[in-house]
């Protein structure tokens, strides 16, 4: 027998396109951290590009939900804070380090 997971990654196992809505992901969320209250998992919301693109909405989804039990699972790499072009261009010169 497996010891319980202290977490579990769950992902999508097919492509989506998901709502720019997102009001729509108030009630679920809403029911994955009340499921984790009664199990005593925190839910961990992960920012990814295609979808929850800034801190602006992740804070609103935090705020929406209202619940100690759904935190931020930090992704830094899809975490986008200004000009995706802007941030291209300063970090270009990396592309081509000798190591």
């Amino acid at each position: 027998m497996r010891p319980p997971a202290t977490h579990r990654r769950v992902k999508r196992s097919a492509r989506v396109k998901l709502s720019c809505n997102l009001y729509s992901f108030n009630a679920p969320l809403r029911e994955c951290a009340d499921y984790g209250a009664r199990q005593g998992v925190v839910i961990g919301l992960q920012n990814h590009a295609d979808f929850i693109k800034t801190s602006e909405q992740v804070l609103r989804i935090l705020k929406m939900v209202n619940s100690d039990w759904l935190a931020v699972n930090l992704d830094i790499g899809s975490f986008r804070i200004g000009d995706p072009y802007e941030e291209i261009a300063v970090d270009f010169h990396a592309a081509r380090v000798d190591c």
